[in-house]
C-alpha cells in the first residue's frame, strides 16, 4: 500500500531522538510525510494557524518541557481537531510506568502507548498499524 498520503507528526523535545526516528523511517523507505514539532505548544499554534492540514498520526512524548503530553491531549480535545479529521495519537515514552499507560487509555484519541526509543520492530508495527486503518 502506498502510504504517501499520510501525514505523520512527532512532537517531542528530544532532537536526538527525532534524528534517529527520522533515520529509521528513511531506512524502512515508508513513503509517508513525517514532521517535527519541538512543543507541544508549537503544535496546537500550527493546527490554529492551518486546521486543513492536520497530520493523520501524532507520536505525542508526554514529558516535554512547558506543555506536557498530557496537556496537550486536554486541549487537543477542548478545541476539537477530531471534528476536522479522524487523528490517531499515539504516546511516546521513556515512562514504564503502568499509570502513565492506564491515563493514555482514558483518551479516547490514544491508539496506544509506545516506549521509547523507537526501532525498527516498533515503527514496522506502527506502520502495520496505519496500513490496517487505511483499509
Amino acid at each position: 500500500m502506498n502510504l504517501a498520503d499520510c501525514k505523520i507528526l512527532i512532537i517531542d523535545d528530544d532532537e536526538a531522538t527525532n534524528f534517529l526516528t527520522s533515520f529509521i523511517f528513511k531506512e524502512l523507505c515508508f513513503d509517508c510525510e513525517v514532521e517535527f514539532e519541538l512543543s507541544a505548544e508549537s503544535a496546537l499554534n500550527n493546527f490554529a494557524l492551518d486546521n486543513t492540514n492536520l497530520p493523520d498520526i501524532i507520536l505525542l512524548d508526554i514529558n516535554m518541557p512547558g506543555m506536557s503530553g498530557w496537556e496537550f491531549l486536554n486541549e487537543f480535545g477542548k478545541r476539537k481537531y477530531y471534528s476536522f479529521k479522524k487523528i490517531s495519537i499515539y504516546m511516546l515514552s521513556t515512562s514504564i510506568f503502568d499509570t502513565d499507560k492506564l491515563k493514555a487509555k482514558s483518551y479516547p484519541e490514544v491508539v496506544d502507548y509506545l516506549e521509547k526509543p523507537l526501532n525498527e520492530e516498533k515503527i514496522n508495527i506502527l506502520m502495520q498499524n496505519i496500513i490496517a486503518q487505511k483499509k
